[in-house]
């Protein structure tokens, strides 16, 4: 509105008030001229005390009577108007009732009342002296003029109506905005002005206004214009005269727009509501002092309350109980109050005490002003799904559980394994290197490959254990393919060769092309597959294919195929060939041994690298394995530089070391691969030995077993590091475990390094001298320590075969059982009398190789 609409209004509200004191007191002298016409007739038998003048008239028409007043006003003019006064009273007598009538009799103006007195045939007349109340009239219509002028240049709609509706005045705007003419508006009642939807609410407010005699405020209608077009007004209602109800004067404006942009939000607010209804949420608003000021019925369904029981109520106090939910609840009115919409879980009591679960969205509510003054929460009942998180929780920690034990299981399973095949493994291969028979020679291969073969079984199993943990990460180096391809040719030759049947490969790709990936990882998938093909394959041939199906300026798709001529596979077996310890039928395992393990690990490591894996077979006819990857390209810059180590053996010699191994075997083991460097080995059986060794004498390294009977590596090490003249101490764990994850922990607990068992004496000499002095490793030849001859061992019975009669070796090896074997049986009846199984496991797998060597059977 502009500052000359608001000066133009202001004046006609100043003119509106003058106007309304002007008729305050013409209704103020209307009244007081009732009251002294009523004086009048009631002192007409009091003629010369009325102070109004007062005349009689008899039937002819003569003046019979006037009292002194009216001498006083009149002074011979009753004369003057004697024939006005005549024709007034037989008026009043014809008619039998009073009549009133205006005169100016001396520049006085007078009301006239004519009464007859039918009874005594004669009529009064009562003058009342109005002059000044005709002057006031003729300011208040000019005033009126004024008022109008105004109210004709306001903006505003301006509509004057009676008590009935009846309009009486618009004003041009109000012509403008309904589309017609005054005179079409004047005479017209309002309510055929309004739409069917407020005409009953208009009529309601006007009898209220009307009964009361109190001006309505600010009220909203819907009202048609000559054109059918529906509008909203807002409007202010003004009485006339103050007192005595003559007229209500409407002030009204446009707010369609505005009203429409509400009406719109309240459907949008109600849609929504419905909706949350319907999805069964509950809604409860607050104000800034947590008191309930309105709920809607699913909550009240939800936490079994009335609406009446809560209205007025603090929220917190009707459904928290103690301290630390209402802080949680109080830290989310703060954030409220800030302006945030919160989301958040609670623990709500309902009317009987049950405690359910509620996830609450609460937003703040704001005032005209812009202010929060309160806030909206939104509930949806999940205690239902809490109590399945709560069951899933408990469910995950059991599966963990399960899941830590059985890791727990394969890290003792492989270390109770791998712990003995060290020394089978590296016993066999120094006896392989010195003189047999035939007979023997075979014989101690056989022990070579059959542990060879059970290490592959339990590589297997630790790697789908890995993979089945997701600890499996590929690595991205580059390789060339070819390479890779005639490595797992050049060892599988041998195999093929034996069995008589033919190796092959076909190769349609770039035999230069460089990848980038993990090489070790196709080897293994390779590599089992062709494994698995020697294996079932009698006669014929086995052919490795590489072909490329796609490639790009980055990238190789490659397919990969092994096919062989073996017995095939049965097409019902075909879909389950690749799940975990399945093999195509029973007697697999038994005719040609094996996990069942090797497919499935190459599946997930195909799928490892995104790729897939497929199988086409027949039974009779052989079977092909295929399976693609795509890799990207790499450059020669790529290739990882391999380094070749030599160990200078020379060093070794006059080292002290001291061993933490409590399976003599291994004692033995590492002590004949000491034995030519002239190294000085101390053995302990546990690591309270190790501490008592250390107190004792100085050492160069220490080779700690991880598990030992009274005190294990891990401790061991922990109490070394809390000795300062012992922290520089290099230790090297000597483990059967496999994991990499295990692994790495032992570096955390103060070792410096880790073997795993079985390991090559070449990676031990490597580890120890690094680990001693940084400088001590140098490029190395290819070669073995044991292309120097070694000083023989010795064997008794079974020893003496295994070691061509070398004294030592026996008697080395039958000390070391008479030391520590009654020890350990001692130890297993102790164990099977206090029924501790886990030990009894464990003790059994240490007794059971060592009483094997000795060709003792129980």
């Amino acid at each position: 509105m502009s500052n000359q609409e608001i000066e133009t209004r202001q004046n006609a509200e100043s003119r509106v008030e003058e106007h309304r004191d002007l008729k305050a007191k013409i209704q103020e002298l209307e009244e007081t001229l009732k009251l002294k016409t009523k004086e009048i007739e009631d002192l007409s038998r009091f003629r010369e005390e009325n102070p109004s003048p007062i005349i009689r008239l008899n039937k002819g028409g003569e003046v019979i009577y006037s009292n002194e007043i009216a001498s006083e006003y009149f002074t011979n003019k009753i004369e003057d108007n004697i024939g006005v006064f005549k024709y007034w009273s037989r008026e009043a007598l014809a008619l039998g009732r009073k009549i009133e009538k205006d005169i100016e009799i001396n520049s006085i103006d007078f009301i006239v009342t004519i009464q007859p007195i039918i009874g005594e045939g004669y009529t009064n007349l009562y003058f009342v002296d109005v002059t000044e109340e005709r002057k006031a009239k003729i300011k208040l219509e000019n005033s009126e003029l004024r008022y109008r002028e105004i109210v004709e240049g306001a903006q505003d709609i301006i509509v004057k109506m009676d008590v009935d509706g009846d309009i009486i005045y618009v004003n041009k705007q109000a012509e403008e905005f309904f589309g017609y003419r005054n005179e079409d508006l004047v005479g017209s009642n309002y309510l055929d002005l309004l739409s069917d939807t407020s005409r009953v609410d208009f009529r309601k407010h006007l009898s209220t206004m009307v009964r009361d005699r109190k001006p309505a405020k600010m009220l909203r209608f819907a009202v048609q214009t000559k054109s059918n077009d529906t509008y909203w007004l807002s409007t202010n209602f003004q009485f006339g005269l103050e007192g005595a109800l003559s007229s209500i004067t409407m002030v009204s404006r446009d707010i369609t727009e505005k009203f429409s942009a509400e009406l719109k939000l309240q459907q949008s607010e109600e849609k929504y509501r419905s909706i949350i209804e319907n999805m069964q949420l509950g809604l409860m608003e607050i104000d800034l002092d947590h008191k309930i000021t309105r709920v809607y019925d699913h909550f009240c369904v939800q936490t079994g309350y009335s609406e009446s029981e809560l209205i007025g109520k603090k929220a917190v106090d009707v459904f928290l109980k103690n301290d630390e939910e209402k802080a949680k609840i109080e830290e989310q009115r703060l954030l409220r109050l800030s302006g945030e919409v919160t989301l958040y879980e609670s623990v709500l009591y309902k009317k009987n005490g049950d405690k359910m679960w509620m996830l609450i969205s609460g937003a703040p509510l704001f005032d005209d002003e812009g202010k929060v003054c309160g806030a909206i929460g939104i509930y949806l009942d999940i205690t239902r799904q809490k109590n399945t998180e709560n069951e899933l929780i408990l469910a995950r920690e059991r599966a963990e559980e399960s899941m830590r034990s059985k890791e727990l299981f394969v890290t003792n399973m492989s270390h109770e394994i791998r712990t003995p095949l060290n020394a089978i493994i590296g016993m066999t291969d120094i006896l392989l290197r010195s003189n047999f028979s035939d007979i023997q020679f075979k014989m101690l291969n056989a022990v070579s490959v059959s542990s060879k073969n059970l290490l592959v079984i339990i590589n297997d199993v630790l790697d789908i254990s890995k993979v089945n943990q997701g600890q499996v990460v590929l690595e991205e180096i580059g390789f060339k393919l070819f390479d890779v391809i005639n490595h797992i040719v050049d060892t599988n030759r041998l195999k093929t060769d034996a069995k008589d049947i033919l190796l092959t490969t076909t190769f349609e790709c770039d035999t230069a092309i460089v990848l980038k990936g993990d090489p070790f990882r196709l080897s293994q998938v390779i590599l089992n597959l062709v494994g698995n093909a020697i294996k079932f394959t009698e006669r014929g041939h086995v052919t490795i294919d590489v072909k490329t199906e796609k490639l790009t300026s980055t990238h190789a798709y490659l397919r990969f195929s092994v096919q062989d001529t073996g017995k095939g596979i049965a097409a019902e077996k075909l879909t389950k060939i690749f799940e975990q310890f399945n093999q195509e039928d029973a007697t697999i395992a038994r005719d040609y041994g094996g996990t069942g393990l090797g497919l499935s690990i190459s599946k997930r490591l195909v799928e490892l690298h995104d790729g897939k894996i497929d199988v086409e077979s027949e039974l009779g006819k052989g079977s092909e394995f295929s399976f693609w990857i795509n890799y990207p390209l790499g450059t020669e810059a790529d290739l990882p530089q391999i380094k070749e180590y030599e160990v200078d053996f020379e060093r070794l010699a006059g080292l002290t070391v001291l061993l933490a191994e409590d399976n003599e075997f291994n004692q033995n083991l590492i002590e004949n691969l000491f034995l030519e460097y002239r190294v000085n080995l101390t053995i302990a059986n546990n690591g309270t030995e190790v501490l008592s060794h250390l107190a004792e004498k100085q050492f160069d390294i220490i080779l700690m077993d991880v598990l030992m009977p009274v005190m294990d590596g891990v401790e061991a090490t922990k109490e070394i590091r809390l000795v300062d003249e012992w922290k520089e101490i290099p230790i090297l764990a000597l483990t059967a475990n496999a994991f990499s994850d295990e692994l790495e922990k032992y570096l955390s607990y103060g070792m410096n390094g880790y073997i795993s068992k079985p390991f090559d004496p070449l990676e031990l000499y490597s580890k120890m001298l690094s680990l001693i002095t940084k400088d001590t490793v140098n490029k190395l030849e290819q070669k073995s320590i044991f292309d120097s001859p070694i000083e023989q061992l010795y064997s008794v019975k079974k020893l003496s075969d295994m070691s061509k009669g070398k004294q030592v070796f026996v008697d080395k090896m039958v000390d070391s059982f008479l030391k520590f074997t009654p020890k350990l049986i001692n130890e297993f009846e102790n164990a099977s009398q206090s029924e501790d199984w886990d030990l009894l496991s464990r003790l059994s797998h240490r007794l059971k190789p060592t009483l094997n060597t000795m060709s003792i059977d129980c």
